[in-house]
This record gives C-alpha cells, sequence and structure tokens, in this order.
C-alpha cells in the first residue's frame, strides 16, 4: 500500500509520537476514518487481530458510543469525526463505548492531525478510564441518596469538632439558622454562644465522645426575636471519626408548649 520511502517515514513518525505514549491505546486512520496502524493496546481493548485491523472504519468501531450522561452520540460528534472534519485537536474527552456484546467501558479520547509525508492521518489515543468513571458514579449515586434523604428532613444538621468547632452544615430552610453559614463555619460554638449555653454545648459534645453514644439536651432560643422558641441538640458521634460529631437541632417549640398547657391544666385539676 505505501512505498518503502513513505514506510519510513511512517516508522520515524509512529516513533516520534509513540515517545508520549504509555499505556494508551493508538489508532491512526485516513481521512475517510480508515484504520492504517495500531499499537497492541488498541488492538487488545477492541479484540482486533493486527494483521486484519487495517482499512476497518474506526466509525464501526465506535458506533456504540455514549456521552457521559449516557447520551447515544451520532457519528458526526465523535471526537476523531469533528478532528477529521475541521482539525480541531481534541483532549480527554469522556467516551462510553460498547465494544460487541461486551459491557460498557469508558475511555478517555484524544484524537490530533498527524502529517506524515505531504498527507495528513489522524491520531486517537485513548487510555480505559471505566474503573475511574464506576467509581465517580457510585460516589454521585449515594450523593444524590444523600441529599435526598436530607431534604427529607426538618432538622438542622451540623458537622462539629470534640472541641466545638462547626465544619460544615445542612439544612431544608436557611431561615431556622441564627446566623448565615458564612459567619459560623469554622467558628467555635463557645465563641457564638457566650457564656453557660455556648459552654454547655460543647461539654455535651465532650461527652457524647468521651461515651461513645448520642446525648441530648432541650435549650431555648438564645436569640433575642426567637426567644420564644424551643430546641433539641442532639450530639451523635461519627463513626468513621472520633473527633466529630452529628448535631442535630430539632425545633421542639410545640411539644414544649403542649407539655405547658398539660402542667397547667393539671394544676388547675389538683
Amino acid at each position: 500500500m505505501h512505498s518503502a520511502k513513505l514506510q519510513n517515514m511512517w516508522n520515524d513518525a509512529l516513533l516520534n509520537n509513540m515517545q508520549r505514549i504509555g499505556k494508551e491505546g493508538v489508532f491512526i486512520v485516513d481521512f475517510e476514518g480508515n484504520i492504517v496502524r495500531a499499537n497492541k493496546n488498541a488492538l487488545v481493548a477492541f479484540g482486533l487481530d493486527e494483521e486484519i485491523c487495517q482499512g476497518i472504519s474506526c466509525f464501526e468501531l465506535f458506533r456504540l458510543s455514549y456521552d457521559e450522561d449516557r447520551t447515544p452520540l451520532d457519528k458526526k460528534e465523535l471526537p476523531f469525526s469533528i478532528t477529521l472534519q475541521y482539525g480541531k485537536t481534541i483532549e480527554n474527552q469522556l467516551l462510553g463505548v460498547t465494544i460487541d456484546m461486551k459491557p460498557l467501558i469508558w475511555l478517555s479520547v484524544s484524537t490530533q492531525i498527524i502529517p506524515i509525508s505531504d498527507l495528513k492521518y489522524v491520531m486517537i489515543s485513548f487510555f480505559d478510564v471505566t474503573e475511574i468513571v464506576t467509581k465517580s458514579q457510585k460516589l454521585e449515586k449515594r450523593k444524590n441518596q444523600l441529599d435526598a434523604l436530607l431534604a427529607s428532613i426538618d432538622d438542622m444538621i451540623f458537622e462539629v469538632s470534640a472541641t466545638g468547632v462547626i465544619l460544615n452544615c445542612w439544612t431544608n430552610d436557611k431561615d431556622q439558622l441564627f446566623y448565615e453559614p458564612s459567619l459560623f463555619l469554622g467558628k467555635n460554638l463557645e465563641t457564638l454562644f457566650p457564656g453557660e449555653l455556648g459552654c454547655s454545648f460543647v461539654a455535651l459534645i465532650k461527652d457524647s465522645l468521651s461515651q461513645n453514644k448520642s446525648l441530648s439536651m432541650d435549650y431555648q432560643s438564645p436569640v433575642q426575636t426567637n426567644s420564644g422558641l424551643w430546641y433539641r441538640m442532639q450530639a451523635r458521634p461519627i463513626y468513621s471519626s472520633k473527633s466529630k460529631v452529628a448535631v442535630i437541632i430539632t425545633d421542639i417549640t410545640n411539644r414544649m408548649k403542649i407539655e405547658e398547657e398539660v402542667r397547667i391544666n393539671e394544676q388547675k385539676f389538683n
């Protein structure tokens, strides 16, 4: 197909491009998208035989390709198709590919024009990132599940250190917070609530960690504008860390009012 001179040019050009390639698979394709060269990693990834891979269309190899959100890609949307059509270099595009009847794999694909002699070809390089993507998708799924769980909870939840420093917070209604998050994240409870209340908060957290169990206390709102509100603070050890607790704040105002009404009625009839 190629003269000896052109073959040598091929070898020199490929050598220059291969020097930066480690575990990547590589296809060299002509401007019709047909394979003219492939390295061993590419052959293994796609189950191809070196002797018969030349002339195979990359459009056929990648015909079952998907975007990051698993949307099927049209032929014109494939990275090497864009490079072929516009000469644009594509770097590390995530591509889901189904090869034969095997499970979907994820590839990080890069494409670029490489001139050899007076002709231009496209180099398609890729490496398998299936394990990374699978782990990322599992983490995303867990995050979505956690977000859904938190969305169903009316309480305020805080991550707090053993010394009382607020590290993080979650709430569906920010109006429940006494302060904007930027004003209390990274701050100590004893600084935010000076006096006995702040000391009680930190003492409860330390006791919860030392006893390795959930503890709680009821308190009245320290904010003047909400002085009629009552809350229950629960400190629960975070078992993956021996130096943090989850602090759950629940509005118990209605319950306190009912208990007070019951107490008053009992006094009337006794």
